[in-house]
Order: structure tokens, then sequence, then C-alpha cells
């Protein structure tokens, strides 16, 4: 079930015809449901309805809250003007299930992190879930501490920086506003909050089988203004036995899911 709400880095969806409305159905089976017109859920699960599963589908997600998220069927989903940029990994497990990539590593600024590759498997041999629903992604507790420990290192050495001790936003790696701002100017970055500050986040880079993803600056950390705070949009998983690759970490990406073929298909789109 892929669903995406209106809240913080949350989007709308809607069908590139229109508004969806309350209980419109599409194809027989697909049902788009709105409610309190902020969430929209899409039953887009594998192996549950057949009109869908013999279709390609994809989607884009807007970086920028309230943007409309389009979601494409058939050969309107293909991916076209991004021959160059497109890649290509097999999604994994089986039919009746939600959808899993094969990760095999994570790169902070160029060096791949020490995760032993067992730890991106899920407790059913199936590997990492690709979620829309999920606001952000979620990894084991393993695989997460490598990426905070690699985090935390990088703004030392680069920056002098340190994380907060505790946060308001509730993520769990944040840092100070005013710090990060100091950081963007001594690179030419300017002042004050705003896009500069995401110049000093690492590059990160997510290892698929026969594919790579690069996550920009924007698709890995968060600014709370609220809060001050400058926050990694990533988290250990609580509710979940495995790894999700979240939203947030989707942001101005087209996947194309074609799951007849049981492959995903995916190349940067401005959304």
């Amino acid at each position: 079930m892929a669903r995406i709400r209106e809240k913080q880095n949350y989007v709308g969806i809607s069908i590139c015809s229109g508004r969806i409305k309350q209980q419109r159905e599409l194809n027989t089976n697909f049902v788009l449901e709105q409610y309190r017109s902020k969430e929209v859920r899409a039953r887009l699960s594998r192996g549950k309805l057949s009109d869908i599963t013999l279709l390609k589908f994809s989607y884009c997600l807007p970086r920028r809250v309230g943007d409309e998220a389009p979601l494409f069927f058939g050969e309107e989903a293909e991916l076209s003007g991004h021959e160059s940029q497109i890649q290509t990994t097999p999604i994994v497990g089986p039919s009746d299930e939600s959808y899993y990539l094969n990760v095999t590593g994570i790169s902070l600024n160029g060096s791949i992190l020490p995760i032993d590759p067992k730890l991106f498997i899920s407790e059913s041999d199936y590997g990492v879930a690709i979620d829309s629903g999920s606001q952000y992604s979620m990894l084991v507790d393993g695989v997460y501490q490598a990426v905070r420990k690699a985090m935390v290192s990088y703004f030392v050495d680069e920056w002098l920086v340190q994380p907060l001790n505790k946060t308001k936003s509730g993520m769990d790696l944040c840092y100070d506003i005013t710090d990060i701002a100091a950081a963007a100017t001594t690179i030419g970055g300017g002042e004050g909050p705003g896009s500069q500050l995401f110049s000093v986040a690492p590059p990160m880079v997510f290892e698929f089988d026969g594919a790579h993803l690069e996550l920009k600056e924007e698709t890995t950390f968060q600014l709370f203004d609220e809060f001050k705070e400058f926050c990694l949009m990533m988290g250990a998983s609580k509710d979940f036995s495995g790894n999700i690759f979240g939203a947030f970490q989707q942001f101005n990406h087209r996947f194309e899911y074609d799951v007849g073929a049981s492959k995903l298909s995916f190349a940067p789109e401005r959304c």
C-alpha cells in the first residue's frame, strides 16, 4: 500500500488527470481514498490488485510541501527523456508482499560504511522495503548507528560542529542552525537559514543490486525553523524489524514500478 500524507515534509498526491474525489474507482479495483482533504491512500500492493499488477506505475514526489505528486499508469508511467540517467534494480520477495530491494551498501562522502550486508536483509530474507508511506528511511539499529557515527565524524572533522544533546524536532541527530549557518558561511554558502545551509551536508549513496541512488543534501537533512534545528531525516527502526527506504529520500526522483517484470527503475526529475 502506498500512502502519502501532507504533514511537515509529506506531500499530497493526485492523479495527473485531475483532483481525486473520495472513493473514486479507477480500473475496476483501484481505489483512491481522500481523508480530511489531506491524506490520500493508494492501494498499490503487490498481488492484491490484478489490474494494477498487470500495469506499470510510477510517481514523483516533490520536495516542497503542498505541491502535487503525479501518479502515472501504463505507457504514461514509463521513464522517458532520462535514458542516460535511468537505473534499474530487481524487486525481490514474493508477489504478495511489499516491494523489497537488494541493498548492498551505503557510502558517505565517497567512503563505503562498515556495515554487515546481512543487516540489509529482513527477517523474511527479502531486503529493504521501499515505501512512499513512510515519511523518512528507518534503518535497523546496526545500519543506523553506522550512518549516525559516520555523519557525526564528518561534521566534527569538516566543520568542528557537534550534534545537539537533546532535540525538539523529534529526530535523533540534529545540529543547531547557528552552527550550521557559520559553517555554510566559510564556504560561501551565505548567512542565515535557507537552502545554502544544505551545502554543508556530505553526499550519501544507497547502493542497490545493479544501481545506486545518490541522495542530494536536501534529501538527507531537513531544516526545522521553529526549533532552530538542522536534522538528519533518518531514524532507527522501532515498529518494523527491517529497513525501510522512505519518502524523504525519494524526493525529486521518478520511480517506475514494473510489477510484472519485478523491477524498479528510477531517474532524477524535478517533480
